[in-house]
């Protein structure tokens, strides 16, 4: 048995597999909240799927000719190319910055990719043997242009996540999401890229590039530890689930193999045994994943039931009373009664949003992007928050640039903005600092706002966790006892779902901490640099 070639097989593979069920994890988990970015990431995976697939087909045809046409289908490395640098520039957001050199990567790859079509000897002859491999890639005269292509375009992308990389803060979590990637890619390409060199006949053996399929698992890592597509957990267990029966899957395809390998030594075997038990086995991990996933959905729609009927009850009473006392109070003392009124009206609008944070995932945040002039909702919230922080101690300031316009919802930023202050006042002790500060960033399109304190702070895995539904840390569930831990959960959807990032920033446990949201400038008006 030829046991190199075997090995190289399984990896092969096994890198299919993985990455089939990344992109179609990533497109399912995203599903109420896909954008193209999610969408390219999962077409340059299959992309990859393809490639790998006749790759395995193509070494292992049975003649020289069969093994060309299978391995033809290696055309598909123009889209992992285009597909690729699409969803890394919409990864960094320099989608539109960036719209042109997209454009001719996509009007140079799909043209080389039809002349080949039409020319299919210049890309690849007759396969031949070479090293282990039955059959193995003979390239044609004008191969080495798809080559030559595939680096131009991979050095592009890296340079723009690099940038991008070198750009963000220190400790940030863009700046982990995007070093994982980084990571990833380095990984895939650094393996991959050692089949060329035999296709050229220099006589290295190409087994490590076998490896380069699992390139997607460090992807999945960032997905689960830094949420890179916005995937929240029950999605992240679902793809735990989904791994295990992928794991399963696997070993019963290695068993299958490994059965049929030893029924041609010993006939006598049954050979029904072994799909009987794949069946079984199959069958028990699908309803396990349903079962858990069902029991998510159950919890879920119990805590809404709990939060409507309990919540809003009382939230009415208090309004009911408080504008009758306020009926017969004097003027001069009817200032309590305001700020009643102000908390009422703030716990009403949070209720609403538990309400519908089952739709959180879907498009119940949605609404049509306006362009907001986004200093009136920095001058709301001053005005908003001057007399609390003084009633607390905290020294309070806020930045901003006016006639700044940007692309979003005014009701929604409103909200988020609040979120971020009022964490910001429970995490802040008496005596401290809370400093919003804003600015205009031209050349990427975006306008920054950072809501930094000087309060409790953040553990490192604390940062990596601050976004996801119901986490509080250790440090936060002691310093505000009646928090629930859903405000950074929900400012991360609403921001997202105007084209926006959040992300926050902490040098360590009782050293503050910094909350920053990016929302898309309006780019018809006119904006300057601050």
């Amino acid at each position: 048995m030829n046991f190199p070639l075997l090995f190289h097989n399984i990896l092969f593979l096994f890198g299919t597999l993985v990455s089939i069920g990344t992109a179609f994890f990533v497109m399912l988990a995203t599903q109420r909240s896909r954008s193209v970015t999610t969408f390219t990431f999962a077409l340059s995976c299959l992309a990859v799927a393809v490639f790998q697939l006749s790759h395995l087909l193509g070494i292992n045809a049975p003649d020289a000719v069969t093994s060309r046409m299978i391995l033809m289908f290696n055309l598909v490395d123009f889209f992992i190319g285009i597909f690729m640098t699409h969803w890394f520039l919409g990864f960094i957001g320099k989608i539109h910055q960036q719209r042109y050199a997209l454009m001719a990567v996509y009007v140079s790859g799909i043209s080389l990719f039809t002349f080949f079509l039409f020319f299919p000897r210049a890309f690849l002859i007759e396969s031949v043997p070479k090293l282990y491999f039955p059959f193995y890639y003979q390239p044609g005269p004008l191969y080495f242009v798809m080559v030559l292509w595939f680096i131009i375009v991979s050095i592009y992308h890296f340079y723009q996540l690099i940038q991008a990389y070198r750009t963000e803060p220190v400790g940030s979590v863009q700046k982990n999401r995007f070093k994982y990637v980084l990571l990833a890619m380095l990984y895939a390409y650094a393996f991959g890229t050692t089949a060329f060199l035999l296709v050229f006949d220099i006589p290295l053996n190409p087994a490590l590039s076998a490896l380069f399929g699992l390139y997607p698992l460090l992807i999945v890592y960032a997905i689960l530890q830094y949420e890179v597509f916005d995937i929240h957990v029950f999605a992240k267990r679902a793809f735990v689930y989904a791994s295990t029966i992928l794991g399963i899957g696997l070993v019963i395809t290695l068993t299958d193999f490994l059965s049929n390998y030893f029924i041609t030594i010993q006939p006598a075997i049954p050979r029904g045994v072994v799909p009987v038990v794949a069946s079984i086995v199959l069958a028990s991990g699908a309803l396990y994943v349903w079962r858990k996933a069902r029991e998510a959905d159950v919890a879920k729609y119990e805590f809404i039931t709990v939060v409507t009927h309990k919540f809003r009850t009382p939230l009415t009473r208090i309004k009911w009373a408080t504008e009758e006392i306020e009926k017969i109070l004097p003027s001069d003392k009817k200032e309590m009664t305001s700020i009643v009124h102000q908390s009422e009206r703030q716990l009403f609008e949070l209720t609403n949003m538990l309400v519908r944070l089952s739709e959180a995932d879907s498009d119940g945040f949605e609404h049509a992007p306006e362009s907001i002039d986004i200093s009136v909702v920095l001058r709301q919230l001053e005005a908003e928050y001057v007399v609390p922080m003084e009633q607390k101690n905290v020294t309070f300031s806020v930045e901003r640039t006016d006639h700044v316009f940007v692309m979003g919802n005014q009701e929604q930023l409103h909200f988020i903005l609040q979120i971020l202050l009022d964490n910001a006042m429970s995490y802040t002790p008496e005596g401290g600092a809370i400093m919003v500060t804003s600015k205009v960033f031209v050349q990427s399109s975006e306008y920054r706002i950072q809501v930094r304190d000087t309060g409790i702070g953040m553990a490192k895995h604390t940062l990596r966790q601050i976004f996801s539904r119901f986490y509080r840390g250790e440090k936060a569930r002691l310093a505000d006892t009646e928090g629930m831990g859903i405000g950074l959960f929900m400012a991360k959807n609403l921001i997202a779902k105007q084209g926006g990032k959040i992300w926050a920033e902490s040098p360590g446990e009782n050293k503050g901490s910094a909350f920053t949201i990016s929302i898309p400038l309006d780019i018809e008006k006119k904006h300057t640099q601050s």
